[in-house]
């Protein structure tokens, strides 16, 4: 009986796990965000792979969004390509 009461305010490893990039975002309703602090409490693998990950996002935010340098010959391949489709699969 009291494993069972412990179950519906804990979240399980897997469970955890699956909402810990939504919890470390601040992304989860009251409810799942308790059962996976009180599961957090419990269980030192859950709270490395939340370090981890946590670590991983600040990675990330810190490299910035870069957006690739555009690529002139796109267009020309692009179109080399619909008129060699257009002429039946000749290459000019």
């Amino acid at each position: 009986m009291e494993m069972a009461l412990l179950n519906r305010f804990v979240a399980s490893c897997a469970e955890t796990r699956n909402l810990l990039s939504d919890y470390a975002e601040g992304e989860l309703k009251p409810r799942a965000r308790r059962r996976i602090v009180g599961h957090l409490l419990m269980c030192r693998r859950c709270r490395a792979v939340l370090r981890s990950l946590k670590a991983t996002i600040a990675g990330l935010n810190a490299i910035g969004r870069v957006d690739p340098a555009p690529d002139p010959t796109v267009a020309d391949s692009i179109i080399t390509r619909i008129n060699a489709e257009r002429d039946g699969g000749q290459s000019p």
